[in-house]
């Protein structure tokens, strides 16, 4: 379970900064259960754990490119 520190709407709105990245963020939070970890706004990266937690990915946000 994710901790209550993580905050979702600044991820989100993040993420919403590229058409394309929202789009992406949407469809693995939704259809495929991933769950956003934090934010790098330096770097502008989404970092997600998987449902069961053993896997990681990474959505570029600028790139619109998901890195697992």
């Amino acid at each position: 379970m994710i901790g209550s520190n993580v905050d979702f709407e600044a991820i989100k709105a993040a993420a919403g900064q590229n058409k394309k990245s929202l789009d992406i963020y949407v469809k693995a939070v939704e259809e495929y259960s991933w769950q956003p970890t934090k934010l790098d706004e330096g770097n502008g990266i989404i970092f997600f754990v998987s449902k069961d937690g053993t896997k990681k990915a990474q959505l570029n946000i600028a790139a619109a490119k998901w890195v697992r």
